[in-house]
């Protein structure tokens, strides 16, 4: 048995004051199922949200933007929340925030043709670097980076004179010089080992221990401008880009 569904715009009075150009919009941008053009945009968004930028335990998508806007493909703002997101098969971030202005799209192709800026905003908690290190560098042998509370701890083994002692060093984390997608641990204080360790052994064991974070293999590409340590997180902020996407 065959069955077939067809959406039907009710007869309306005239004094109502819609008009056929609100009729038209409205039949454009949003489907059968009664949902505003605004919420239509939202569930639709939020289905290609794992494509674009990973699997997560949970997306909440909120789009800004009247209806007539939408109809002729323009959305005013674009947020998107995300928890527990896998940008890669290396990086994780408990949560994320994306936040785009002034989208334009084609509903036809379903395609993002254009935004005017996206800001980024990742929260990188001791598990999502664990877990980064662990996988993405899996030599670096009794090497560990410890967010504290407003710092960052990194420990390494170094051989000096034959004898292997672990230098503690503290520091933050700064977008890397080489990469804007990349993040590095910048020592900043004094190193503490069983016996005294070169400086120049230091800095070698740091610049093997970086990127302590790398962005680059991620589906959504973000270029990172600033990082916060603070109370045994990190808070990452940056600009990406999701033109030419399709939906």
């Amino acid at each position: 048995m065959k069955f077939s569904f067809v959406c039907k715009a009710r007869n309306r009075p005239r004094g109502l004051g819609y008009s056929a150009l609100g009729l038209l919009v409205s039949s454009l941008v949003a489907g059968c199922d009664g949902l505003s053009p605004q919420r239509t945009v939202e569930r639709k968004i939020a289905g290609v949200l794992p494509r674009w930028i990973g699997p997560a335990a949970h997306y909440d998508v909120k789009v800004d933007g009247d209806a007539f806007a939408i109809g002729r493909g323009r959305v005013r703002r674009v947020q998107i929340d995300g928890k527990d997101v896998q940008l890669s098969s290396t990086v994780s971030m408990d949560r994320i925030n994306i936040d785009a202005h002034d989208v334009s799209f084609d509903r036809k192709a379903r395609v993002i043709h254009e935004v005017r800026d996206v800001a980024f905003e990742g929260e990188v908690t001791q598990g999502n670097i664990d877990a980064y290190l662990a996988k993405a560098r899996p030599n670096l042998t009794g090497a560990s980076v410890l967010l504290r509370r407003d710092d960052v701890q990194a420990s390494m083994p170094i051989t000096v004179a034959g004898y292997t002692t672990t230098v503690s060093v503290s520091g933050t984390l700064h977008p890397s010089k080489d990469s804007a997608r990349k993040l590095d641990f910048v020592a900043n204080g004094g190193s503490v080992g069983m016996v005294p360790v070169p400086a120049r052994l230091v800095n070698v064991a740091v610049d093997e221990l970086n990127p302590v974070l790398d962005l680059t293999g991620s589906r959504f590409p973000v270029d990172i401008n600033s990082v916060v340590v603070h109370k045994g997180t990190t808070l990452v902020r940056g600009t990406a880009t999701i033109a030419q996407r399709s939906f």
